[in-house]
């Protein structure tokens, strides 16, 4: 909980504390899981920080990106999804096509979870 949230936590913080003064906006993009386990009350607080809107006043978005471990979990199940997928979500969230998403979690698990 500790290592997971604060650092996440920490992150948004000082992002922000850099990206509100040069008046510009921005995207913030957390990692966080769908897989159950020890850790979900973590990574659920994490949503928890992805979801909270102070930030939107000044232009600043932030979302999160949920994935199941591909080569683990989709591959056995589905065959389908890729380590990259994760990466081309990110770089959608943090484009400027995604300027209208904020305070939304991206669940990338093939279904999985449903």
């Amino acid at each position: 909980m500790q290592v997971n949230v604060r650092g996440v936590a920490l992150g948004i913080k000082h992002a922000a504390r850099v990206m509100i003064p040069q008046g510009g906006g921005g995207c913030i993009i957390s990692r966080t899981s769908v897989a159950p386990h020890a850790y979900t009350a973590s990574m659920h607080a994490i949503v928890g920080l992805t979801t909270a809107c102070e930030l939107g006043r000044y232009g600043i978005r932030v979302n999160s990106i949920s994935s199941l471990v591909f080569h683990e979990l989709i591959e056995q199940c589905m065959n389908s999804g890729s380590p990259g997928s994760a990466d081309m979500a990110a770089l959608y969230l943090a484009s400027g096509e995604a300027k209208y998403v904020s305070g939304h979690n991206l669940v990338l698990d093939g279904g999985f979870s449903n």
